[in-house]
């Protein structure tokens, strides 16, 4: 409590202190943007804060403390402005009038502190060598120590909260959304500068012209590096107690017209080198201005996960990886640029459970006991071509095609009530996926984007199982004692899009669109009893052949209106549908629709700002939710659709409010979502010990309500940074189990976090821990807490021997009221042979924990699952830098 109560007062201490130097900065004409402020310690030279001017010149400064301090003004085409200012306990306004530099160019401000900052006009620039701890071996671990960026455990990069669109590598980029390969591999020897891009067009054309608020990352690397070939041969195996290895080779060229990205991984020690190959192979075009199609795909049903929710998944992940991607950019002529990406992957995972589940129903209670162990195949092979064409200074042509085929065997062994079952699953899916751009500026202001894309998809799924527990949904007097299902779903798509966009002087924006896309859907699935490997029976009602096509044709209108601080951004999109929906007769219907988005937002100041977003929307059904018969969906449970078509309708509202930027030394940000769904689907679930049916219906008037806050600042007495995170989450909806009878059901879930960096040289700790709750009310009240902490020191003894150990602890309120505390702990250490050896010494899972136990709750169950861990091992390892 006492430490408690002083880290409040500190607190406290911290946010009451607010005396700011803001005002205004202007030429003889008009506000100056852009411009960078900055205060110094006159005796040391050391910056203490930055900031720069927003579209109307205002900047706005937080010094630490009062006192005697240098303000320097610095933009491109003026002359410098420096200012001696003391600051005691009242807000300063301090405006100033620019010259014009006619005679010299003025550079960037740096920041010449211990983590050197260069500000530009759209861009942040690190210099790489400031924040280098001694433990970084990959870009990941480097981008770990950069302020503002927040990298998730999966590797996922967010900017704020905002992820990152991509990571260039010398303005290149080879993988889009892909970036995780780029981050997890790449080794940090060769960055010299790493780049934040805000206001990020992913069209060259559409820069200063459309309203981006997309943030992308690039990798400059040092002049020495350039041109030439690099890499590393890393090869480590375990000395304890098992054969654990991992071996990974990285070769790179970044030249001017040529830039090779060629990686090469075998491991079995739970790492995953391309950090979900989904995000390679499916699009990224979401949102993006003249694209269509981002959203298009078909999903595998009886695709058996093998990650566990809520632990790092190198903790959890029994695998043998095999990963071969060859990737080049090429540019024969300046008009031409072709990008080349080849991957193949082969992947082994092992993956077992235990799952202990009470089921409370309206007409009975159970418990199920299951063990589930998997055995899991993967090869998938991708190849993609990207061209652009630069026909001339305003008009680009630019062709992406990939081609991506997923091979996946799942064969698991497994136990309901000590009644053991075979399980095979084998799936083949093939993507074919051609797009086409246009892109013409037809003045400085005005850009017509056009494009047409093609998808050609297909996933053909056989299932089978040797242990029949369904002689209550089919009774007859075979001797059934297998069952087994074939699936095919096929996928034809075609899309065109012409977006218009108009940006006028005064900051407005005209934004027009017209499509048409046309999606063809063929599913069909077969479920088969079987005596002794003969088929001997099909349900008739357990069978589909269902083809869904549908036609929409869109008509978008968006136009920004700015008054001043205020920007207010109506939407309109008219849709024209047509559904044809064919089993045993064709049935069609067609609607005329719109949708509505009113935006807006306030700049109050430079470091306030309010956004908000009022939406109304329908949206078309999936085939999965038409399919009139059942069909086998896995875990020995049925799924079947709608008897009707109908469009779901929502309303929503979104609020934002934000004190200061994600760079500066204190950042707030605040949120609210209201959704309102006018319609929804809910299942009618009938459960049986051994089997489930699921029967989608629509609803009515469903509330979803979240709201979080994250706050960031950085603590100058410590040299730390601080987050801190709240969310809150409440829906309420209808469900039902075994009954007729609908119950209201009321979810509520909170999270409470907070995590301390340091940024310290020689010595770093990093430590954090986040709560969570998660309560539902219906018939049965049911309440789950669980709370995961973390603490990682980081310790260079020297400049050769740097040494890292991480820990970790889990707490779960459980329903066995067993164990529920679990430790983790990590030791890594690496000695720097020279320039280019390295030797490493790994101590993994040193407390030995061999599972993790992790609860669910639902309306109607609560379950406890218990996975299977990594083992500990110890491993040594060389890396060699070339």
């Amino acid at each position: 409590m006492k430490q408690f109560l002083l880290f409040f007062l500190f607190f406290k201490t911290f946010v009451a202190y607010s005396q700011t130097i803001s005002g205004a900065i202007k030429d003889k004409d008009s506000f100056v943007e852009n411009a960078s402020v900055s205060i110094e310690n006159p005796k040391n030279g050391e910056i203490i804060a930055y900031t720069y001017t927003d579209s109307t010149g205002n900047y706005s400064l937080k010094p630490p403390k009062s006192g005697i301090y240098k303000l320097t003004i610095n933009t491109l085409g003026y002359l410098n402005v420096e200012d001696t200012i003391e600051i005691s306990f009242q807000n300063i306004q301090k405006n100033y009038t620019l010259q014009k530099d006619n005679t010299k160019e003025i550079k960037e401000v740096i920041l010449t502190n211990s983590k050197p900052i260069t500000l530009k006009k759209d861009t942040i620039e690190f210099n790489v060598k400031s924040f280098l701890q001694g433990n970084e071996r990959v870009v990941e671990d480097l981008l770990k120590k950069i302020p503002g960026l927040n990298i998730e455990s999966d590797g996922t990069i967010k900017v704020g909260n905002q992820e990152v669109e991509k990571v260039m590598i010398e303005n290149d980029d080879f993988f889009e959304k892909g970036y995780k390969i780029t981050t997890k591999n790449m080794p940090v020897k060769p960055l010299d500068k790493i780049q934040i891009i805000e206001n990020y067009s992913n069209n060259k054309l559409l820069k200063n012209i459309e309203k981006s608020n997309k943030v992308a990352l690039n990798l400059t690397l040092k002049e020495g590096e350039k041109s030439k070939w690099f890499g590393n041969l890393s090869l480590a195996s375990s000395i304890y107690p098992e054969k654990r290895y991992n071996t990974k080779t990285n070769l790179m060229n970044f030249g001017k017209k040529n830039k090779y990205f060629i990686l090469i991984n075998a491991n079995n020690i739970g790492q995953d080198p391309t950090g979900g190959i989904e995000n390679l192979t499916q699009s990224s075009a979401t949102n993006e201005i003249g694209l269509i199609g981002d959203k298009i795909g078909l999903n595998n049903v009886l695709d058996y996960s093998a990650s566990i929710p809520g632990i790092s998944q190198n903790k959890t992940n029994f695998n043998n990886d095999k990963v071969i991607s060859l990737n080049s950019i090429h540019n024969p002529t300046k008009k031409i640029k072709i990008k080349l990406v080849s991957f193949f992957n082969h992947r082994k995972n092992n993956f077992y459970r235990e799952v202990f589940t009470e089921y409370k129903l309206s007409d009975q209670n159970f418990t199920n006991f299951e063990s589930f162990d998997l055995n899991k195949t993967t090869k998938n092979i991708f190849f993609k071509t990207e061209a652009i064409y630069d026909i001339n200074n305003i008009s680009t042509l630019e062709f992406s095609g990939n081609i991506n085929e997923n091979i996946k065997n799942n064969s698991g062994n497994s136990f309901l009530n000590r009644i053991n079952y075979l399980e095979n699953t084998n799936s083949n899916n093939i993507i074919i996926n051609q797009r086409l751009k246009h892109s013409i500026k037809l003045n400085d202001s005005t850009v017509i984007v056009s494009s047409v894309n093609y998808i050609k998809e297909k996933l053909p799924i056989n299932y089978s199982s040797n242990q029949y527990f369904f002689s209550e949904l089919f009774p007859n007097n075979y001797k059934v004692n297998e069952f087994g299902q074939d699936l095919i779903n096929k996928l034809e798509y075609l899309g065109i899009k012409s977006h218009y966009l108009k940006n006028y002087k005064d900051g407005k924006l005209l934004e027009i669109s017209i499509s048409s896309q046309i999606k063809n859907e063929h599913f069909i699935n077969t479920l088969y009893l079987k005596e002794d490997q003969n088929i001997i029976y099909k349900p008739i009602n357990y069978n589909n052949n269902l083809n869904f096509k549908f036609y929409d044709t869109e008509l978008m209108v968006k136009y920004l209106f700015k008054f001043k601080k205020i920007e207010i951004t109506p939407k309109i999109s008219n849709h024209l549908l047509l559904n044809k929906l064919n089993n045993t007769t064709e049935n069609s219907k067609s609607y005329f629709y719109i949708n509505t988005d009113l935006g807006f937002k306030w700049q109050i100041s430079y470091n306030q700002k309010i956004i908000s977003l009022f939406q109304y929307s329908k949206s078309n059904l999936e085939t999965f939710d038409l399919l009139p018969n059942y069909f086998f969906t896995g875990m020995r449970s049925f799924e079947k659709g709608l008897e009707n078509q109908q469009l779901l309708a929502n309303k929503s509202a979104s609020f934002i409010y934000s004190y200061g930027n994600w760079s500066d030394k204190f950042f707030a940000n605040f949120v609210i979502n209201v959704t309102n769904y006018d319609d929804y689907i809910v299942s009618q679930n009938i459960i049986n010990q051994e089997y489930s049916l699921n029967t989608k219906i629509i609803m009515n008037n469903k509330r979803d309500f979240a709201t979080k806050l994250n706050i960031d600042f950085y603590i100058s007495t410590i040299k730390s940074n601080l987050k801190l995170s709240s969310r809150y989450f409440y829906s309420n909806y209808y469900s039902s189990a075994n009954s007729l009878n609908l119950t209201k059901i009321q979810v509520n879930n909170y999270n409470l976090g907070f995590d301390l960096r340091s940024v310290w040289r020689k010595f770093n700790y990093h430590i954090g821990s986040k709560w969570n709750v998660s309560q539902i009310k219906s018939s049965v009240h049911s309440t789950i807490k669980n709370n995961v902490s973390f603490i990682d020191f980081n310790y260079n003894i020297n400049k050769k021997i740097n040494f890292q150990l991480k820990g970790e602890k889990y707490y779960f309120s459980n329903i066995s009221n067993s164990n529920n505390h679990y430790y983790f702990a990590d030791f890594f250490a690496i000695y720097n042979y020279n320039q280019k050896i390295n030797f490493t010494f790994q101590f993994n899972n040193i407390f030995n924990t061999n599972h993790f136990v992790d609860y669910t709750i639902s309306d109607f169950f609560i379950s406890e699952t218990k996975y299977r861990l990594l083992p500990r091992f110890i491993s040594l390892g060389v890396e060699f830098s070339f």
